[in-house]
């Protein structure tokens, strides 16, 4: 068995994002805008699940008899140490409020509406782009994700302030992958 010898380091990585359009379409590559950067102290996270439905049998009792698997669900967590204000506002807005309306400073604090869809027609839906810094690393592109947590703010004080957010990929329409990825082919 050969033995591991890739070492893999991302680098700084920057985050881009796009609001879903009103006719339900995910936005074009083109159209994503920086909304910040990770540094080499905490980068981003990406943990996979796939979901099953168990089924038990009466000689087996609770033990599992047959398990159907029911999809798979990307959770994306991150940290930024640098972000563009407008844009986290922007965002915010569209996933409390399913509105891509000039972003407002109070935006930052207001409730998500109650009662908002999230995936239907793409109202609360973005697109997350992830671009590491390294030539050759993995570029990961989720085409349909809801803001899951966050903000939220860390290190007030006397440090350099820090934003967490964490993102939940969502089946769309007939998208069959919850990602796409590709290898970085150019500097900055």
């Amino acid at each position: 068995m050969p033995a591991a010898t890739d070492f893999h380091v991302n680098g700084p990585t920057t985050i881009k994002w796009g609001a879903w359009l009103a006719n339900g379409n995910a936005p074009a590559n083109n159209t994503l805008v920086e909304l910040g950067k990770t540094d080499n102290e905490d980068l981003i996270r990406i943990t996979v699940r796939d979901h099953y439905r168990t089924f038990t049998r009466n000689d087996l009792g609770d033990m599992i008899a047959e398990s159907v698997t029911a999809g798979s669900t990307a959770t994306i967590d991150m940290t930024l140490v640098s972000w563009n204000q407008d844009e986290l506002l922007k965002l915010l807005r569209k996933v409390r409020q399913g509105l891509v309306t000039t972003q407002q400073a109070e935006d930052e604090g207001k409730y998500a509406t109650v009662g908002g869809s999230t995936v239907t027609g793409g109202a609360r839906l973005v697109k997350l782009y992830i671009e590491p810094t390294t030539v050759g690393e993995t570029v990961y592109e989720f085409g349909a994700v809801m803001l899951s947590a966050g903000p939220e703010y860390i290190d007030f004080g006397n440090t350099l302030k820090r934003i967490a957010l964490s993102f939940t990929s969502v089946p769309v329409g007939n998208l069959s992958v919850f990602s796409t990825t590709a290898a970085k082919t150019s500097g900055a």
